[in-house]
């Protein structure tokens, strides 16, 4: 597979929303905490931690907590375009660049995923391109599944104990 390109992806997804909606989903603490992850904090660059219910803003470094995975993401929000066009931030460790787009076409929006910066070795292969595409994918999914019924798909109770590889193969956790 030589002419795969290991070192970024890009994924899509077409929401019945509009895309104001669709980016508050994305850059609101409160409603990123309902549809993505258990916890997301923000905080400016003195550290100072901003309410769940404002808008993040250029500069903000976060920790994320996920549902059901013990791992704490630590990164930084590059650029919230004021126009709502796009949201730039740095990912796994701040090696990894993400910037995810926001078209509106007629009543739907359109949000496009793209991550890049991905070291080529077997493990980020399996662990960072694999794990991240396919778990923006459910993330994705599960915000439209917010946005469009008011579902949330993911699993929000702690899981019963089982071992680590069967957590893994989860799709909801």
């Amino acid at each position: 597979m030589e002419d795969y390109h290991w070192d970024h992806f890009t994924r899509s997804i077409f929401i019945n929303a509009p895309r104001s909606k669709v980016f508050d989903a994305w850059t609101i603490p409160q409603q990123i905490e309902t549809w993505f992850l258990e916890k997301a904090d923000f905080a400016d660059r003195y550290g100072k931690v901003r309410p769940k219910n404002e808008r993040i803003k250029n500069d903000d470094k976060y920790n994320w907590k996920w549902w059901n995975y013990p791992v704490i993401e630590e990164g930084r929000v590059q650029t919230i375009d004021p126009e709502q066009r796009f949201i730039d931030f740095l990912f796994v460790g701040e090696k990894c660049p993400v910037r995810v787009l926001f078209k509106e076409l007629g009543e739907k929006t359109l949000v496009q995923l793209s991550q890049s910066g991905i070291p080529r070795d077997d493990n980020s292969k399996v662990q960072i391109h694999m794990g991240c595409s396919q778990g923006w994918s459910f993330w994705m999914v599960n915000l439209k599944a917010w946005l469009e019924h008011g579902v949330i798909l993911h699993e929000r109770e702690e899981i019963p104990n089982i071992d680590e590889f069967e957590i893994m193969e989860l799709i909801n956790r």
